[in-house]
């Protein structure tokens, strides 16, 4: 039996009419290369998977570079491996729904930490999914 937030969630995007809400935003999210490859393979999957219980994604490009840079994988950030930024689009009424039901968390304008209860609706409803790979800048630091 689904509880009342499901039920609510379900009723929600029943209602929602892709052909007619189309606009969208777009969502970036930085990890190693095989990560964000994996997730245009297999979608955002559940935290067992990855050891996480949350997807960030922001509607920077060069933050989620920058979250990618400190990704737990990233043991030496002078010699990283492979790294990538998943982009995908979004539309805005999603959002608001995921919004209204508590989907995410925003810390500031711009990013979103999605919860579990979120991926099933961002992999359905995500478009343009595309992933760049990216060398870091990273300079060496210098010793007196």
């Amino acid at each position: 039996m689904l509880s009342f937030k499901e039920w609510t969630i379900k009723r929600e995007f029943a209602t929602f009419n892709e052909a007619v809400d189309i606009e969208t935003i777009t969502l970036y999210h930085g990890s190693t290369l095989v990560h964000v490859q994996n997730i245009i393979k297999n979608g955002i999957r559940s935290p067992e998977e990855y050891g996480v219980s949350e997807f960030w994604a922001t509607t920077d490009a060069n933050k989620a570079k920058m979250f990618a840079q400190v990704q737990t994988d990233v043991e030496d950030i002078y010699n990283p491996p492979p790294l990538g930024v998943f982009s995908f689009d979004i539309p805005k009424a999603v959002m608001k729904i995921l919004k209204r039901n508590n989907g995410y968390y925003s810390p500031e304008p711009g990013i979103y930490e999605f919860g579990p209860g979120s991926f099933e609706h961002l992999n359905e409803y995500a478009r343009n999914k595309r992933v760049q790979e990216f060398k870091m800048p990273v300079q060496q630091p210098a010793f007196a």
